[in-house]
């Protein structure tokens, strides 16, 4: 038992070492268009927000990439997805930006169409390339730091049982930057910076961003550089097939169970919401307790290729072959997955819930420009 113990701090220790330096990219939820429409499905107070004018960005935020840029329409939606033979949701280096259309600065929109599309806009680059803390080498450098959280009382490095991550702090942010717009009469922005926030709360919903990594993923061979690239497999598989079963649900050619992931997000409770950042600490919590089960059903489904020193990606093919299987690994799979995918409904849900209690049915208090 204590030779056992030992390996296992042992192999943790290797993997945080691994994440310092070789720290790679930092996805969690891809899609999250495709996450966060069956989230408002049943938010009725949304209705009356349809008619939105798009409105010039006129707000100072120097916490962000200087190189990022306000973008509204995009004129190449409907190119802007994968194809060929390689499945890259997680791609967003590439410049694509995966369902998002937009709208074009005087044009008009929705509260539903904001938060949808703009829901993802926290991936395009705004927090990356950034020096945040000494810590973020061990969280895939700024762009982690700011949307992972690691709870306290969980093993991780630098500070093992602190707190790592602020993430609940960046959803706290642009909260703030929303109750801006909204005391300027200015709704486009109040919702878009709704859709950032709310981009952290689903985040934390994906376990692979609440654990540092699993001892499962060591490549003994290369150690550094084989673990790094193994657990980035693995990361990047398991939210590019969770990407792929939602996509194909929405366009009603998921086989076997047709809604299967996307009734996961309104199947949560509410939750009593003090602040957003508390929101997040909570639910990163609650992730951290289920993770271990994640990384195992992970490995059991997604197959043993992705345990590997090079870089594996899940190929097109591969995802639609892995949507028909019929397994128990497919089974334990599933139900972590939905397991997460209700946790996020549910964070998610909630905190919209409390920006309307909290924002939105406060009147403003300044008179319109």
């Amino acid at each position: 038992m204590r030779h056992q113990s030992a390996g296992r701090w042992g192999g943790i220790i290797i993997l945080g070492v691994v994440w310092w330096f070789n720290p790679g990219a930092a996805g969690a939820w891809a899609r999250h268009d495709l996450i966060t429409p069956p989230i408002l499905e049943g938010l009725d107070w949304l209705d009356q927000y349809e008619q939105i004018p798009v409105t010039p960005y006129r707000y100072r935020d120097d916490t962000l990439n200087p190189k990022f840029k306000v973008v509204y329409a995009n004129p190449e939606a409907e190119s802007a997805f994968p194809g060929g033979d390689r499945f890259v949701w997680y791609d967003l280096d590439s410049g694509r930006k995966y369902g998002f259309r937009g709208a074009p600065l005087g044009g008009v929109t929705s509260a539903r169409r904001i938060l949808t599309e703009y829901s993802n806009e926290p991936d395009w680059g705004m927090d990356k390339g950034l020096s945040v803390s000494w810590s973020q080498g061990f969280m895939a450098g700024s762009q982690g730091f700011r949307h992972m959280y690691y709870p306290a009382f969980t093993f991780h490095l630098p500070y093992p049982f602190f707190p790592q991550g602020i993430s609940p702090e960046r959803a706290a942010h642009f909260l703030d930057y929303a109750r801006q717009a909204y005391l300027q009469h200015d709704l486009y922005w109040c919702f878009r910076f709704l859709a950032r926030a709310l981009h952290y709360v689903q985040d934390i919903g994906q376990p692979y961003h609440t654990y540092q990594t699993s001892i499962r993923f060591i490549v003994l061979s290369r150690p550094i550089a084989g673990t790094t690239q193994a657990t980035k497999n693995y990361h990047f598989a398991y939210e590019s097939f969770v990407a792929y079963r939602l996509a194909a649900e929405a366009a009603g050619k998921a086989p076997l169970t047709p809604h299967y992931y996307s009734l996961a997000l309104t199947d949560g409770v509410r939750r009593p919401v003090d602040s957003a950042a508390d929101l997040i600490k909570s639910v990163a919590r609650e992730n951290s307790c289920h993770v271990g089960k994640t990384f195992k059903s992970s490995v059991r489904f997604l197959g043993e290729k992705f345990h590997s020193a090079q870089e594996v990606r899940l190929l097109q093919k591969e995802a639609e072959r892995l949507l028909r299987v019929k397994s128990p690994a497919r089974k334990e799979f599933d139900q972590q997955v939905r397991r997460a995918l209700q946790l996020t409904g549910s964070a998610a849900g909630s905190f919209l819930e409390y920006a309307r209690q909290t924002l939105l049915e406060q009147p403003p208090q300044v008179p319109p420009k």
